[in-house]
């Protein structure tokens, strides 16, 4: 068992290893070069030269500093979950630090307040986009909606973020990694490893079907002999489909060491996984969803 000590190098080694990834966002945001001028309304929204082709604000020129989007499953006001308060945490406090834009996009596969032909509103305020689209493919952890990527595409051009940080991939699908990639490609890519869903087919709980023993490793023969239901060789290539996007992924979060070990068991490359535990205690945790009810 790793001492005291050892612990505290591997957190601020982790913590040292984020910051490195922030500060080179933080470059990024310094030499970026924008037209025309920036206003900003009473409520947030940038006001500036309009594209003709996307009908959004052209770039501009603005102070050097940090653009972060924080990317969710679901909004605490929906959902209570530790992912969503965790990434909503993010959000609030990352907002709160000079020097530091943020907003947040959730996703809402019940379509909670929906409207004809809006996939993507703003119930919350002008910093939190929530989209309502109902398309979402657990096997593969997909969002096959083609209009998907034209509005969180367009979510990105607006807001232009040097980091984009994923606290989950349900509902809007792992192919999200590689619309950031088309559309903010000066973005940082973040993403928290909140469980084991990447792993196992079943639930992410890593425990087998029927008998509910624990397992630790995923392969195409194991995780067939769970699903008899699928041939062993859609499991070969649900792990390819999966590593494609994750490939887009700066850097992985890993709250535990025991999760990083499954993770680089697995196939991820133990060079990008920074353990790094949820910071967010109990009282905060009511604070940030404080009026969901």
């Amino acid at each position: 068992m790793a001492g005291a000590g050892e612990l505290l190098a591997d957190e601020r080694d982790a913590r040292q290893r984020l910051a490195a990834s922030t500060a080179l966002a933080r470059e990024r945001a310094t030499v970026r070069h924008g037209c025309g001028p920036v206003k900003k309304s009473a409520t947030g929204a940038v006001h500036g030269p309009v594209a003709a082709d996307t009908g959004l604000p052209e770039p501009a020129a603005r102070s050097p500093g940090v653009r972060l989007l924080v990317v969710c499953h679901t909004h605490p006001r929906f959902s209570r979950g530790g992912a969503e308060i965790t990434a909503y945490e993010t959000f609030r406090r990352a907002a709160a630090q000079p020097g530091v834009e943020a907003w947040f996009f959730a996703s809402n596969g019940k379509a909670h307040g929906a409207k004809i032909g809006v996939s993507v509103q703003q119930p919350f305020g002008p910093r939190e986009f929530v989209h309502t689209g109902e398309a979402y493919e657990q096997f593969k952890l997909s969002n096959p909606d083609p209009a998907f990527e034209r509005e969180f595409g367009r979510v990105l051009r607006e807001v232009r973020p040097d980091v984009v940080h994923f606290h989950h991939y349900l509902g809007v699908g792992v192919e999200a990694f590689l619309y950031v990639r088309r559309h903010a490609p000066q973005a940082q890519v973040i993403l928290t490893l909140h469980e084991y869903l990447i792993i196992c087919n079943h639930h992410g709980q890593m425990v087998t079907r029927p008998n509910l023993d624990l397992c630790k490793t995923a392969s195409p023969q194991r995780c067939g002999r769970c699903f008899p239901e699928q041939a062993p060789q859609l499991f070969f290539l649900r792990r390819l489909w999966l590593q494609r996007f994750l490939r887009e992924v700066d850097t992985f979060i890993a709250p535990s060491n025991f999760l990083k070990e499954r993770y680089v068991a697995w196939g991820l490359d133990p060079a990008k996984i920074v353990v790094l535990e949820n910071f967010l205690p109990h009282e905060q945790a009511r604070t940030a969803c404080g009026d969901a009810a």
